[in-house]
């Protein structure tokens, strides 16, 4: 009883500890804040009230009003239903490639084109059009054939062969082109590996024991081969990045 609780005092010193550190750190190279498109669907294996003060809400078909929010009514309009004065996000509860797993879209952010979004890595979920910098994800020339891994009618995968962002969360999950993965460094592949907890604490931070653990030293990151779309492409899990709330 006594060995639990120390353990109890010594992660949740670490976890502090940790935490500061993240802080201090985005503090200090003015990077803390994540650009994305306004509209942008990400998944996360966690909620996080930060991240909904960060401007990022769940996809539960929630009604809109169009005034509030006109840069989102210019992506998505009245795809998921809607007129004039409001709109509906789409609704992606239930397909989720496993629980504890979320998409979530970006109400804030720049609207495609701009020269304000430097670099996205692996595949974006988007359900309006893209600048050049992206393609459809629709198997033609390298590009990896999503077309019937959309989980809703409206949204579309685009493809990138950049492996490098600095505009991504840590425990985001996102697809990736397998070949593209070869020798890129923050992301593992979701294939319910063990990490050692002390090696990861923000990670573990975020996601506990959701996905599996065990004797509180070791954490699983999500399991998804089984709901990976294609023999190409891979589910992968940020262990770097901002963590969410960090300013």
């Amino acid at each position: 009883m006594k060995r639990k609780f120390l353990l109890a005092v010594v992660m949740g010193i670490l976890l502090f500890l940790n935490g500061n550190e993240l802080r201090h750190i985005a503090a200090a190279d003015g990077s803390s804040t994540i650009e994305r498109h306004v509209g942008e669907i990400r998944l996360f294996p966690y909620r996080d009230f930060r991240m909904m003060e960060d401007g990022w809400e769940e996809l539960n078909g929630l009604q809109k009003v169009q005034q509030f929010n006109p840069d989102l009514y210019s992506v998505i309009g009245t795809t998921f239903g809607g007129d004039d004065f409001s709109y509906f996000l789409p609704d992606l509860r239930g397909a989720n490639p496993l629980p504890n797993i979320n998409y979530m879209i970006s109400m804030k952010g720049s609207l495609p084109g701009s020269a304000d979004i430097q670099s996205y890595a692996g595949m974006m979920l988007y359900p309006g059009k893209l600048n050049n910098e992206f393609t459809e994800a629709n198997g033609d020339g390298n590009t990896p054939d999503l077309r019937n891994a959309s989980p809703l009618p409206g949204i579309k995968y685009f493809y990138t062969d950049d492996q490098n962002d600095s505009n991504v969360y840590i425990g985001e999950i996102r697809l990736f082109k397998k070949e593209d993965m070869k020798d890129t460094k923050g992301w593992l592949r979701c294939d319910g590996a063990e990490l050692k907890i002390e090696e990861h604490i923000a990670l573990y931070s975020l996601i506990g024991d959701r996905f599996g653990g065990r004797k509180g030293q070791y954490m699983n990151i999500p399991n998804l081969i089984d709901a990976e779309p294609s023999a190409d492409v891979s589910y992968y899990i940020s262990i770097n990045g901002e963590f969410p709330g960090d300013k």
